[in-house]
């Protein structure tokens, strides 16, 4: 999805690419396996395993969503129903505005 929205270079910047995942028993440490996350698992799921601090990532999200024009961020706004309709969705705001916006 990040390569989609055009953000996955972006996102490389600021990611590390484990080589591979360790998972241990939560009492012993005790590794029980090993996961390749290598040129096997790329070829598998056509992307790098990527760990970044959420942050980093909804500070680039945020960027991206500015810059594109499509999003406003509005503040002090309560949100109290969400309706999902067959072609849209309809966001009601206790103040009594909403928004409405299109499924892809």
């Amino acid at each position: 999805m990040l390569d989609q929205l055009g953000l996955l270079e972006q996102i490389k910047g600021a990611a590390v690419f484990p080589q591979t995942l360790n998972l241990l028993d939560i009492v012993t440490a005790k590794r029980l396996k090993t996961v390749d996350l290598g040129p096997a698992f790329i070829a598998r799921y056509a992307y790098p395993y990527i760990v970044m601090h959420r942050s980093d990532l909804l500070a680039i999200l945020v960027e991206a969503c500015r810059d594109g024009g499509l999003v406003s961020f509005e503040t002090e706004k309560e949100v109290v129903a969400i309706e999902d309709l067959d072609d849209s969705v309809q966001v009601s705001c206790h103040d009594g505005s909403g928004r409405t916006a299109q499924k892809p």
